[in-house]
């Protein structure tokens, strides 16, 4: 009964919606996977800290650096283009 009055789940109801859900979830889940096992990988090489704490920060920091400029880019740019961009950017 309380569910109901917090969450809004009918959206799930939607065949489509869900696959695109589970989809984002399963994404979500190996982009964590792989963070994690080039960390550990990192670790197991040097033993050092300093060197996965560089990783860490060279695959943080341009994501935080970048997130700052894409909201007004997409905002002044034709936003399929600029998803085509990052998706062939990332798949590169």
């Amino acid at each position: 009964m309380f569910a109901n009055a917090l969450l809004d789940l009918t959206t799930l109801r939607t065949a489509v919606f869900r696959r695109v859900w589970f989809g984002q979830i399963a994404s979500a889940l190996g982009g964590q996977m792989t963070l994690v096992a080039v960390l550990f990988q990192v670790w197991d090489a040097t033993r050092s800290p300093v060197w996965t704490g560089a990783v860490g920060m060279a695959q943080a920091v341009p994501l935080m650096v970048l997130s700052l400029f894409a909201g007004a880019l997409v905002d002044r740019r034709d936003r399929r283009l600029v998803y085509l961009t990052a998706m062939t950017g990332q798949a590169g």
